[in-house]
């Protein structure tokens, strides 16, 4: 694989990271904001306790400046989400997209107990298929080099009602991923080197998605 494509891998998965990250973040959550002491550093509270949560009885509290805790642990001074707009930005985006799967369980309508079960049924039969098709990769691979691989099934592993159900599933959750990384574009504060690789990521999803459909329609009537 290109140096150049595994870097775009990597900044795409973080730009996902990132998405998931700012919208997840649960509204429900009570913990305190963190208040910053004198020059911007954290409280002394939380380096004067042990991970038990009992303070060190026998040793001072660590001489560490701000700067270096800045630097090893950045993330003690992200701002913190604002949770009502969170929720508010769930809600719109729930509102628009009510069937991508990436939507938590608050913001979305109560299943039926039907609804409930065709979706463990689908999530099964999405892990069946994929351990088959892992099986036949694996016996394949298996073959040693000038043998032939293994006799193919009298009977076809995968039929074609469940391919069809497979790629319906793959389909839908490549379209989920692009309108969450789309409404993150449209909705966050990405910048210029986020939505250009995010946009590549993008056209590449949406080329898999066409290519599932074409596979779909060659796959035949039962």
């Amino acid at each position: 694989m290109p140096k150049s494509r595994i870097y775009i891998i990597v900044a795409v998965v973080a730009v996902l990271l990132v998405a998931i990250i700012w919208l997840l973040s649960s509204p429900g959550d009570k913990k305190e904001d963190i208040v910053e002491g004198p020059g911007g550093t954290p409280p002394r509270e939380s380096f004067d306790r042990d991970p038990s949560g009992l303070e060190w009885p026998d040793a001072p509290a660590p001489e560490i400046s701000a700067e270096e805790i800045r630097r090893l642990w950045p993330d003690l001074y992200l701002p913190r989400p604002d949770r009502e707009e969170v929720a508010r930005q769930w809600k719109e985006f729930a509102d628009k997209h009510p069937d991508n799967l990436y939507i938590p369980n608050r913001f979305q309508a109560p299943l039926t107990e039907d609804q409930e079960k065709q979706r463990r049924q689908t999530l099964d039969l999405v892990s069946s298929v994929e351990s088959r098709l892992a099986a036949n990769q694996a016996k394949a691979r298996s073959a040693e080099p000038g043998e032939d691989g293994p006799d193919a099934p009298e009977e076809p592993d995968v039929t074609p009602q469940e391919q069809r159900q497979y790629f319906q599933y793959r389909i839908k959750e490549l379209e989920s991923r692009i309108q969450l990384i789309e409404y993150f574009i449209n909705n966050g504060e990405p910048d210029d080197q986020q939505r250009k690789l995010a946009a590549e990521e993008i056209k590449g999803w949406q080329k898999e998605v066409e290519e599932y459909k074409e596979v779909m329609e060659r796959i035949p009537e039962e």
